[in-house]
């Protein structure tokens, strides 16, 4: 399911087998373990598991699979940002800081010198 901002959906994972997994499927995502006990198991070997409640960034992880060890299976709950393509993305992700505020103010300032015929030197050297 969709909305505004963000986008979540529900996987749902059934006892058995490990299901192979790439941290690319969960990237940028916040992935909460609604129901049962997750496996995750990172290329490397190393394994963790996770109960209910748990928030897991699984998108950051070395990710080769995830098995459910809980006989009733897993119910996991992942949201993220929705992928923008227009071309104002950028305004509503990033922060507003002293830095991005003078980089806009710079950005203006030379715009308003390009549409003045300005070079920005001065002839007073």
């Amino acid at each position: 399911m969709s909305r505004g901002r963000f986008e979540r959906w529900r996987v749902s994972i059934p006892p058995g087998p490990s299901r192979a997994s790439t941290p690319d499927a969960w990237a940028d995502a916040v992935v909460l373990v609604e129901a049962g006990t997750l496996e995750v198991r990172c290329v490397g070997g190393a394994s963790a598991r996770f109960g209910p409640g748990s928030l897991l960034a699984l998108g950051w992880l070395p990710l080769a699979s995830l098995r459910s060890v809980d006989p009733g299976g897993v119910q996991l709950l992942a949201v993220r940002r929705r992928l923008r393509t227009d071309a104002a993305w950028h305004r509503e992700l990033l922060p507003v800081s002293r830095w991005s505020m003078a980089l806009a103010a710079l950005s203006r300032r030379a715009a308003a010198s390009a549409a003045a015929g300005e070079d920005g030197s001065r002839g007073d050297r």
